[in-house]
């Protein structure tokens, strides 16, 4: 058993760590460490490579940061996020400030469990209010290491678990109707050459990263994105039903520029827009 409470400035960290053993044996679904933290600006995640149980972070108030396999992380308050066995952790550049929970889970279904309560590898979902007092009963029972209390340890990771996938599903909802949302505006004004995702958030009456966040959480890719292969796709079609000339298909698709709107389709359709046409006329003929 590890056990920590580190306190520099007014950050203070508290954890406990048990090796599988004859005290702490490890079944479908095992703990192997548990914490509660407050942080301030000037802390940072530790860093090493976690080889063997998976990491699940609940954001309580405010924003930690961290690297994870070289990517910058934020997880905010009523957020959670967890990461497979074989991640790598490092501390971020930008500070941290706030407060969350972790746990990490070992065992054969540790990692099926969690994706199938709706957690996806790296992704922050919205989970509501951390239940910190669980996250706290597991340090208790971690703290005295026996059979019991590691199967005790283990039912309550379980419902933390449940808790998330039941607050998430709830939340995913509203999350989802605000993504539906979106991307209905956005088809309707992707044509638009002034329209991006400003404009976007500016008639949704939202704040463009809940809609970006939202969004990405629905369809995988970022409303910018969408927009971009809206306005790609609308051209593809229009090369082949019209005969107008570039700049009059730039700009109907919502590209302000003829050379740029060129780049893009190269790199989307590996064709540049007249060499596309072409292409499609011959092989319709």
């Amino acid at each position: 058993m590890e056990s920590c409470t580190l306190t520099p400035d007014i950050s203070k960290l508290e954890y406990i760590t048990c090796m599988p053993g004859p005290l702490w044996p490890i079944q479908a679904l095992g703990v192997r460490s548990a914490g509660v933290g407050k942080v301030a600006a000037g802390w940072r995640h530790a860093r090493g490579h976690v080889a063997d149980r998976a990491n699940v972070y609940w954001g309580y108030t405010g924003t930690i940061r961290f690297r994870a396999d070289g990517t910058e992380h934020e997880l905010h308050g009523g957020e959670i996020i967890y990461f497979p066995p074989g991640h790598f952790m490092a501390p971020s550049l930008k500070d941290s400030e706030g407060q969350y929970c972790w746990m990490t889970l070992c065992g054969p279904l540790a990692v099926a469990i969690l994706e199938y309560a709706g957690l996806h590898k790296g992704q922050s979902l919205p989970a509501t209010k951390c239940p910190e007092d669980k996250f706290r009963q597991l340090l208790e029972l971690l703290r005295r290491p026996s059979p019991d209390h590691a199967r005790i340890a283990d039912l309550l990771a379980y419902d933390i678990i449940l808790s998330a996938d039941i607050r998430h599903s709830a939340a995913r909802a509203e999350c989802g109707y605000s993504a539906r949302e979106a991307r209905a505006c956005i088809d309707k004004h992707f044509t638009d050459c002034d329209f991006n995702v400003d404009a976007l958030a500016v008639l949704l009456r939202r704040h463009r990263t809940g809609i970006s966040r939202s969004f990405k959480a629905a369809y995988s890719l970022s409303p910018g994105e969408y927009i971009h292969e809206k306005r790609l796709m609308r051209a593809a079609i229009l090369l082949q039903s019209h005969d107008w000339n570039l700049e009059r298909v730039a700009y109907a698709c919502g590209f302000r520029d003829p050379g740029y709107f060129s780049r893009c389709f190269r790199r989307r359709y590996h064709l540049p827009p007249g060499a596309f046409r072409l292409k499609q006329l011959s092989e319709s003929i």
